[in-house]
C-alpha cells in the first residue's frame, strides 16, 4: 500500500470580526452652573477697641536730693627718710642636746564641792534637777 500525497486547493467559511470606527449622533443631558449672588445672615464676633477710665491707685517714687556730713579718711603719700638697721643671717651648723617629753595618760581624784544651802524642798521640781543639786 503507498500512500500519496499532493497538494490542493480548498474552500471553506469562516467567521471574521472586524473593527470599525464611526460617528453616531447621541443626546444627552449637561448641567451648567451658573454664579449667582445670595445673602444671609451670619453671627460675627467684632473685636472693637475703647478706651475706658478706670480708678487705681498707684505708688509713685520721686527722687530727692538730701546731704549729711560724712567723715571721710584720705591716705597721702609721704617720704620720709629712717634709718634701719640691718642684720644679716650666717648658717652655721651646731649639735646641741635637747630633752624630749612624752605626754603619759595618768588618772587624778577630783573633789567637787557643792553648796550648802541645796535641799531637796528648795531644788527645782525635775527629778534631774534635783540629782544635779543633791548629788
Amino acid at each position: 500500500t503507498v500512500t500519496v500525497c499532493k497538494p490542493e486547493t480548498r474552500t471553506r467559511k469562516v467567521h471574521h470580526t472586524e473593527y470599525v470606527q464611526k460617528t453616531v449622533p447621541c443626546k444627552y443631558t449637561v448641567t451648567v452652573c451658573k454664579p449667582e449672588t445670595r445673602t444671609c445672615k451670619v453671627q460675627v464676633t467684632e473685636h472693637v477697641e475703647e478706651e475706658v477710665v478706670e480708678k487705681c491707685h498707684v505708688t509713685v517714687c520721686k527722687p530727692e536730693t538730701r546731704t549729711r556730713k560724712v567723715h571721710v579718711s584720705k591716705m597721702v603719700p609721704v617720704e620720709e627718710t629712717c634709718t634701719v638697721a640691718v642684720t644679716t643671717n650666717k648658717v652655721e651648723q651646731k649639735e646641741l642636746e635637747v630633752q624630749v617629753c612624752h605626754m603619759v595618760e595618768k588618772e587624778v581624784e577630783c573633789k567637787v564641792w557643792k553648796p550648802a544651802a541645796c535641799c531637796h524642798e528648795s531644788a527645782p521640781r525635775t527629778r534631774h534637777a534635783r540629782k544635779a543639786c543633791c548629788n
